[in-house]
């Protein structure tokens, strides 16, 4: 038997059955769902490799941002500053924030860096226009078996990719420091000069 771990199912919220949702709330089914424009996205929970990546990143984002006032934190909500319900929102495998933005619902506003580990045939790239419009500062998608790294920054002409010559991403909100090296994750965080 093969089951399709990477698939993610599409329903609009008015047509979701009552009994679905509640089966998924009990059984934590729907701890990675995500509501696009009143659209529910059912994402399939992560395998190890996923969470694997994720814990390097992590480890070298929350130790450049100790200092710094802003937080990391995993999975949270990523909601539009206009968004009363829960009618249009992202999860993020890692967002980077502050203060500012940070609500008990998730985070309502523009993070610094919002964090996609993909999957084969999820939608990563499809949150980009979501992220642009936010106002991320900063997006990394991170291929879930490659490690291979991609990397966006949000200026006035909107979400711009960056290729590294050196292949080595610096990001712009934390001094840190992201490459693949034979198909692992290697983040570093740079130690800040006290002069």
């Amino acid at each position: 038997m093969v089951i399709d771990v990477d698939t993610v199912t599409v329903i609009s919220l008015d047509d979701v059955p009552e009994d679905l949702l509640a089966e998924r709330k009990k059984f934590g089914l729907d701890r990675y769902d995500e509501v696009w424009n009143g659209v529910l996205h059912m994402n399939p929970s992560p395998i190890r490799r996923h969470g694997e990546l994720a814990v390097v990143l992590f480890r070298a984002l929350d130790s450049a941002a100790a200092d710094t006032g802003l937080q990391v934190l995993w999975e949270q909500n990523l909601i539009p500053l206009h968004e009363p319900g829960w009618n249009d929102y992202r999860i993020p495998d890692l967002i980077v924030f502050g203060p500012e933005v940070s609500q008990e619902r998730g985070v309502q506003g523009a993070p610094e860096l919002v964090v996609e580990i993909r999957s084969p045939g999820d939608d990563s790239f499809r949150k980009l226009p979501f992220y642009e419009e936010i106002g991320a500062g900063e997006v990394l998608i991170i291929d879930r078996d490659t490690a291979a790294i991609r990397r966006w920054t949000n200026g006035p002409d909107g979400l711009v990719e960056h290729v590294p010559a050196d292949a080595v991403h610096r990001l712009a909100c934390l001094p840190v420091t992201v490459r693949t090296i034979d198909a692992e994750l290697v983040a570093e965080a740079i130690p800040i000069d006290a002069d």
